[in-house]
């Protein structure tokens, strides 16, 4: 839902209709501003958010009516639009069809020659790639670690937060035990990317995922794969419903590499559970229980 889409609906909701009409507003993002600095986040005087805030408020009549219904992805979204509109929000989590997932068989018993660890999905800096590297070159070099493989998807380099490049190490590009798929995946190539993984990583920063949820952990633990993933990200609740999740406490290339750590420790308990729950994810994030959500 971007602000041209809800000053349109804005529109349509004052126009006369021939025949009853609702609209489900269904929001990915807020209107809120992450402060690093104090871990909260705050709505800032925008014009954007001026002119948002003047929308919900002409459509508040049309809201408490029932005719509008305001929807997000997450909890944490929903608590900030219901503080933003001062209107109702209803959870919808979020569809993935049942024909998405291929009918797959995961072994949680055998030992493989490599642990395999996945970071899906192209490099960037809101998802934590820098730290990424850096954690997978102090692995590297630990002795102790020597039976983990990465799996990466960097494409090209990125920009962190002030406006430095980063690029992925040649030296890292060509290590026997790195991976890496420098181009996007789609349908039975990603699947099967994602499908070689014993656990997948993913340590998005708070700061673009607070309170936005990963489709890539959802596929993941709905194919009963583990996952290692920052605390205080909307994957918390994920960790809550497998039980097969490792926090990595701070943003750091350290604790990354201790979580990491603590999934190899843990790989046999955390497989275990990722299968046992995998059916709950899928159910809980399918289609039909977000056409069921939809009103009548």
């Amino acid at each position: 839902m971007r602000m041209q889409h809800l000053i349109a609906f804005t529109y349509l909701t004052l126009i006369p209709s021939r025949r009853p009409t609702r609209y489900l507003l269904l929001f990915v993002q807020g209107f809120s501003t992450f402060l690093e600095s104090t871990g909260k986040t705050t709505f800032s005087l925008t014009p954007s958010n001026v002119v948002a805030k003047l929308c919900f408020l002409i459509m508040r009549k049309a809201i408490r009516s029932g005719r509008v219904v305001i929807a997000a992805e997450t909890q944490s979204m929903c608590a900030e639009l219901e503080e933003f509109t001062g209107s109702p929000v209803t959870l919808f989590p979020h569809p993935i069809p049942a024909q998405d997932f291929p009918k797959i068989t995961r072994s949680i018993t055998s030992a493989p020659k490599f642990i395999d660890i996945v970071a899906p999905g192209l490099a960037r800096y809101e998802k934590g790639s820098d730290l990424l590297q850096g954690a997978i070159y102090t692995i590297l070099g630990d002795s102790h670690l020597r039976d983990l493989k990465f799996h990466i998807q960097w494409r090209k380099a990125f920009e962190n937060r002030h406006g430095s490049i980063i690029e992925l190490s040649p030296e890292l590009a060509s290590h026997p035990r790195v991976d890496n798929v420098a181009r996007s995946l789609v349908g039975s190539d990603y699947y099967q990317f994602l499908n070689q993984a014993d656990f997948v990583v993913l340590p998005y920063r708070k700061s673009s995922y607070h309170n936005r949820l990963s489709r890539v952990a959802i596929e993941a633990a709905s194919m009963g794969i583990p996952f290692v993933y920052s605390k205080g990200t909307w994957m918390e609740s994920l960790d809550s419903m497998t039980g097969a999740g490792i926090s990595i406490e701070r943003e750091t290339q350290h604790d990354l590499v201790e979580a990491i750590r603590l999934a190899v420790l843990n790989l046999a308990e955390l497989k275990r559970r990722a299968y046992e729950s995998k059916e709950a994810v899928a159910d809980y994030f399918s289609a039909a229980r977000f056409r069921d959500s939809l009103p009548e």
